[in-house]
């Protein structure tokens, strides 16, 4: 079947609400009606085809190709939020923490908790009452930030360039709003989210093995398989004996990489402050809220207006569980 050719390409099918731009063609292209190469794209990518437009490796088109006509450069838009959605994805340490993901269509929004300090459970004898935990609406609600680029760049200065390099710099430009909301995730591991506050102990001592083993002891409920840590401390803990002399420090000498620490995965990252440890559960700690999908500007770039078009995400974040979220600071004697 040749449903993809007939396919009429238009700058308003951007502007349906709660659906995506690949959802209205997925609706009037559908996979399921293939069953040879095509049934393997998704509707997207029958239309890069059917136009000829290559994106994805060194025989990839110029720039310029999307706007031989109208149609052509329906596409762009949708290019252009691909590449970025995939440099977004690329950092990896958003997913590592999250422990789910929450799409709003406004701009208010508030969870719920679990209160912790309930009646602990114990076996209910014939004609007793049953424990209860209360499930209750946050007082606050979630802060929501706006993050992304500008993209500056004439259509005249881009237009002969590979589409492959040009997808170079959008990937960077979603790496880079993916690395600001991973500031703003550990932000509220630390300080917490208004109404859910982070357990907290204090070292005055140099970093040891043993402080690691009370931090992962102190898990009762949940446990500890993620720890968020800075460059400054991760210096420190390779230090130590006992990874020195374990497989995890004969990893680090051969791979540059230390995947493990007591069970828990190690994540390096420069927005952890230098002198704490960050120790959670990733199914229970951290939910994570966007309202709407990445926003690309389509009309200017349909338009060749690339100068000055918004790439922006709106997004916040949540504390879930209270004890799911551990932090040991050390201060200097």
């Amino acid at each position: 079947m040749d449903c993809y050719k007939n396919v009429v390409l238009d700058k308003n099918m951007y502007k349906v609400a709660e659906k995506s731009f690949s959802e209205i063609l997925e609706e009037l292209d559908s996979s399921g009606n293939y069953s040879d190469e095509f049934s393997k794209m998704d509707a997207y990518q029958r239309q890069l085809k059917r136009f000829d437009i290559k994106v994805g490796d060194a025989n990839a088109d110029c720039i310029e190709k999307f706007f031989r006509t109208a149609q052509t450069a329906t596409l762009f838009p949708e290019y252009v939020y691909r590449a970025v959605g995939a440099g977004m994805a690329s950092v990896k340490m958003l997913d590592d923490i999250v422990a789910i993901k929450t799409q709003i269509s406004g701009v208010d929004y508030r969870t719920i908790y679990c209160d912790e300090d309930a009646e602990p459970l114990k076996v209910i004898d014939e004609g007793t009452e049953i424990p209860s935990v209360n499930i209750k609406l946050k007082e606050n609600l979630i802060k929501l930030n706006k993050t992304g680029r500008m993209m500056v760049a004439s259509y005249e200065s881009v237009k002969n360039q590979k589409i492959e390099l040009f997808t170079i710099m959008l990937k960077q430009i979603g790496a880079q709003i993916a690395k600001q909301q991973l500031k703003s995730a550990i932000d509220i591991l630390v300080n917490g989210d208004g109404t859910t506050k982070t357990e907290s102990k204090t070292v005055e001592a140099v970093p040891a093995f043993e402080h690691l083993i009370d931090l992962w002891n102190s898990f009762e409920e949940y446990k500890m398989n993620t720890i968020l840590i800075s460059p400054e401390m991760m210096k420190q803990l390779l230090g130590l004996k006992e990874i020195l002399d374990s497989k995890s420090g004969f990893k680090f000498e051969s791979t540059g990489e230390i995947t493990t620490l007591l069970g828990a995965k190690l994540i390096k990252s420069a927005f952890v402050p230098k002198n704490t440890i960050i120790a959670l559960d990733n199914k229970f700690a951290l939910e994570m809220v966007t309202s709407g999908n990445l926003t690309v500007e389509h009309d200017k770039l349909i338009d060749k207006q690339l100068e000055r078009s918004a790439i922006t995400s709106t997004y916040g974040f949540a504390r879930i569980c209270k004890s799911a979220v551990k932090i040991l600071d050390y201060k200097a004697k």
